[in-house]
């Protein structure tokens, strides 16, 4: 907001009068009146009470200037709040400033070092920078303070899921299958779980899941079609699903694996 300033107000005294070589010059001055100084304009502070009703407000919105407002206002009446603080974390967090996200959740620690949330949310920032190794151990300490904390047991499992950690990946896609049942992406990994862990039938319902939440999901057909094909012998139902990713577009790493999924189909309904 711009703040506007108040000019200064000038009087000036203005000499009247006339002259002729007849008569006695004689000057008249305007009567100055004074001017009443403009009195300052006082801001109110908002209350506590109004910054914790901003700040939830915002939180609401998903404003990003909005919250960073709110919760800045917020830590000048309370400068321990924990929700103000990660949600300064988080503004900062979408800007890419990971050193100050980091900086803002390790203050709301200190305050409230039993939140997942803020576990969670340091395992997101180490993962930005590329250290599993901190970030596993972010995650691990979220579902410690939470046992059911599916955003954290979400990241954890997918980790473990793409370097092939079954066992730890497993109870972990559980408690976000749980929670996201509307997620495709986190159905789709808890079914390959499954699949990985030899549990057909049940990477099958789930699959199918996924693919009602999102008929394009590649992922999901893609597994589906190797669980068809490879594990309960529906070669023509598997050809369909490989079709079918065909007309999608298989991602790179899946081209090699579908031709091979393609040969042991036909071959197989040829005999």
């Amino acid at each position: 907001m711009k703040l506007k300033c108040i000019g200064f107000i000038f009087a000036a005294a203005v000499q009247i009068g006339c002259s002729s070589s007849s008569q006695k010059s004689e000057s008249k001055s305007t009567q100055v009146h004074a001017v009443e100084k403009p009195k300052p304009v006082v801001t109110k502070e908002p209350t506590s009470r109004e910054t914790e009703d901003a700040l939830s407000s915002a939180l609401k919105s998903q404003n990003s200037e909005t919250l960073f407002k709110a919760a800045t206002q917020r830590l000048s009446t309370n400068p321990k709040d924990p929700r103000a603080l990660i949600a300064l974390a988080q503004y900062h967090y979408s800007k890419s400033q990971f050193g100050a996200s980091e900086y803002f959740l390790t203050l709301a620690e200190g305050v409230r070092s039993n939140a997942p949330e803020i576990h969670n949310n340091l395992g997101l920032i180490h993962l930005r920078r590329g250290d599993e190794t901190k970030a596993i151990r972010s995650f691990r300490k979220a579902i410690e303070l939470d046992s059911r904390y599916a955003p954290a047991a979400a990241q954890l499992g997918s980790i473990y899921l793409k370097h092939k950690d079954y066992a730890r990946a497993q109870p972990a896609l559980e408690i976000a299958y749980r929670e996201y049942r509307k997620n495709p992406s986190i159905v789709t990994n808890y079914g390959s779980v499954l699949l990985a862990t030899g549990q057909f039938q049940k990477a099958d319902k789930v699959f199918r899941e996924a693919l009602k939440l999102d008929d394009g999901n590649k992922e999901a057909v893609f597994n589906l079609a190797i669980l068809l094909v490879e594990f309960q012998n529906k070669n023509q139902e598997g050809l369909d699903f490989i079709n079918r990713l065909k007309f999608l577009g298989p991602l790179p790493e899946m081209r090699n694996k579908i031709v091979v999924l393609e040969n042991k189909a036909k071959l197989a309904l040829n005999q």
